[in-house]
Order: structure tokens, then sequence, then C-alpha cells
């Protein structure tokens, strides 16, 4: 069951049990405010992930790629130009990993105001 689904009958159980008078208006008005954080967080990661997720895959399929041509460049033709380009590949992909993180705790600090990075 999607999660989006299940907050939404989270929120129904919320709205009855308000109505039986289990719980106090406040403490219900708490309860929605959290679920309907984590709506708009998981309404705007669902979008996102799929984004971050393709692009992360293909980076370390090409830090993996670029490490076996290294290595099998490295035992056929020992250069100085194959130990530059190599590097250079790698600081690349290591660059893309890094702006993608940064997208995602971008995102995560912009839904969650307390939210602290270490």
């Amino acid at each position: 069951m999607p999660i989006l689904n299940i907050i939404s009958s989270k929120i129904m159980k919320i709205e009855s049990d308000l109505k039986d008078g289990i719980i106090s208006e406040l403490k219900s008005k708490n309860q929605k405010d959290l679920l309907l954080n984590r709506i708009k967080f998981y309404g705007v990661f669902d979008g996102f992930s799929s984004f971050i997720k393709k692009d992360f895959i293909a980076t370390i399929f090409m830090l993996i790629v670029v490490g076996v041509i290294g290595y099998f460049l490295g035992l056929f033709q020992y250069s100085l130009y194959v130990n530059f380009i190599i590097l250079f590949a790698i600081i690349t992909q290591l660059a893309i990993l890094l702006v993608n993180l940064s997208c995602v705790i971008v995102l995560i600090k912009s839904i969650y105001d307390d939210f602290i990075i270490l």
C-alpha cells in the first residue's frame, strides 16, 4: 500500500478519534500537522527521487567502468596521461555525487525547518 494512502487513512483515524473524544483538539491538530508534513515530504520526494536515483546509478556505474578501464590500462600501458584521465573521470563523478547529496539535503531542509545538518 503506498505511503500516501496510509497517511490519509491515519488522518481519517485522527478525525474519528477527535469526534469520539479520545484525543483533544490540540493533540489532533499536532498529529495532523505532523502527517501533513510527511505528505508534503513524500509528495516532493517521490518525483525528485526518480531523478536522483537514475543519476546516482549512472554515476556509480561510470565510477566502476573508469576503475576497471584504468586498471587494465595501467597494466598494459603505464603513462602519466592515463593516470590524469582516470583521475579526472573519478573527480568528475564524485562531484556529481556531491551535487546529488546536496540536492537531497536542500530538499529535506526545505520541508523540515528544524532539520540540522551536522
